[in-house]
């Protein structure tokens, strides 16, 4: 069995991943920017508060995708620096590597 690994496009996976993250993050902020005041214009108290339930949810879940996805992308970086290092001190040593 081989595994082969190609550090470089785990690391371009892992800032994709990164960025994606900041996007998540950047849509939360627009969405809660533009629902901002709204729940007041329903006219009703209790719609007014399911309404900011339903807005709260939206945004802590959003929020938790965003950090989620920014922790992928820290690990998928971690992982290629791991497999370069395995690859660079390790395998040598065992009459593997590059």
């Amino acid at each position: 069995m081989h595994i082969a690994v190609v550090p470089e496009e785990l690391r371009g996976l892992g800032g994709r991943l990164q960025s994606i993250d900041g996007d998540v993050a950047a849509t939360r902020g627009v969405l809660m920017g533009g629902v901002d005041g709204a729940a007041a214009a329903t006219g009703s108290p209790v719609a007014a508060a399911a309404f900011s339930d339903m807005c709260d949810a939206w945004s802590e879940a959003l929020g938790r995708c965003a950090a989620s996805i920014g922790s992928a992308g820290t690990a998928v970086n971690a992982a290629a620096a791991l497999y370069q290092f395995v690859d660079s001190s390790v395998m040598p040593l065992l009459g593997g590597g590059d």
